[in-house]
């Protein structure tokens, strides 16, 4: 399992003296020591690319300031999309005539009014 998320935020500690450094250090990575930095890819192997610079770090000679925040963005039409989804694949829904589910309808209502308030308006804008 990975040491860090891609999104979180870290320290850049000093590998210069580490004979074992993954894919190695070098004297160039000398002016990143103590600066903090976004993570931007996760290499599984215990190595990260850090935004903005070309270096590859080993996770040992890193360490979590921050971690990444989770962020969720919702389009009009997702909530009604996915409640709809859930709904329908839930078998112990009871159903009316004409084989739609009563609850489907229900839902799909609310998660209209859901959305409205969200993002203000007719949910067909």
């Amino acid at each position: 399992m990975s040491k860090f998320k891609v999104g979180d935020l870290v320290r850049v500690l000093d590998g210069s003296n580490a004979d074992d450094y993954m894919c190695g250090w070098t004297g160039g990575m000398n002016e990143f020591v103590g600066n903090t930095y976004t993570v931007e890819a996760d290499y599984d192997e215990g190595a990260y690319h850090l935004e903005g610079i070309c270096y590859v770090f080993d996770e040992r000679y890193l360490e979590l300031v921050e971690p990444a925040q989770k962020t969720v963005t919702i389009v009009r039409g997702d909530i009604v999309d996915a409640v709809c989804r859930v709904v329908k694949e839930d078998e112990s829904t009871r159903e009316l005539i004409g084989g739609e589910p009563l609850l489907i309808l229900v839902f799909h209502i609310l998660a209209e009014k859901i959305e409205d308030e969200l993002f203000g308006g007719d949910a067909d804008e």
